[in-house]
């Protein structure tokens, strides 16, 4: 970046300059020094500009991304939620099936005490108690098939679990990219405010000075 070639106070004395300052230093002399100040104030408000350009364009990149990821949040959030309900069916699904089993057992011994006290129903209570048994094995199969199904959306849990905090991270990656770009967005534009005061500054300066290098000549 471009400085200034002198200060406020070396411009101050050749605007007012004394006979013996004058003498040194011819009106060329100064109105050249105030037109490369000039373009110098000029250059780096250009440079400043480019940066502000920058600053914008990464910070709405930066907003489109940060709404894309909170999307994917959202979404997470929602498959989390509906595996939460599909885990209570199956534990309310998985109790209703030890509930009937616990039954099935309860009836099979009621059956079997009677079977010593009634003779002549031994055989039909046997064929029901055949018949509890194989109801037994059909809820078990059952209950195996609840068993896997849990392991599965086990599974599918832990990594939308693993999703979601990939997702944390990278919007909070991008929320605090957003705050730095923000700031420097807020830096550049202060200094282009600045800068472009320069320059009118600069400019009146050397309009001035052009003046008094005319009516001295």
């Amino acid at each position: 970046m471009k400085t200034l070639i002198f200060s406020l106070l070396m411009i101050s004395s050749m605007m007012f300059p004394s006979s013996t300052t004058f003498a040194q230093t011819s009106a060329k002399d100064g109105l050249d020094r105030l037109k490369k100040n000039l373009e110098n104030s000029k250059h780096n408000l250009s440079e400043y500009q480019k940066n502000l350009q920058i600053a914008s364009t990464n910070l709405k990149e930066i907003q489109k991304a940060r709404g894309d990821v909170e999307a994917q949040k959202t979404e997470v959030t929602k498959a989390l939620e509906e595996d939460q309900r599909a885990m209570f069916e199956i534990q309310k699904h998985d109790t209703e099936i030890q509930n009937l089993v616990a039954e099935e057992q309860k009836e099979i011994l009621a059956e079997q005490l009677k079977i010593q006290e009634l003779e002549k129903m031994i055989a039909q209570l046997k064929a029901n108690k055949e018949k509890r048994n194989q109801n037994i094995q059909f809820y078990t199969k059952q209950q195996e098939q609840i068993t896997k199904e849990r392991a599965e959306w086990t599974n599918r849990t832990d990594q939308l679990k693993k999703n979601q905090a990939q997702v944390d991270g990278k919007l909070k990656s991008l929320v605090t990219s957003q705050t730095e770009w923000a700031n420097k967005q807020r830096g550049y534009q202060g200094e282009v405010s600045r800068w472009q005061k320069e320059v009118e500054r600069n400019q009146k300066l050397v309009d001035n000075y052009s003046t008094l290098a005319e009516v001295k000549d």
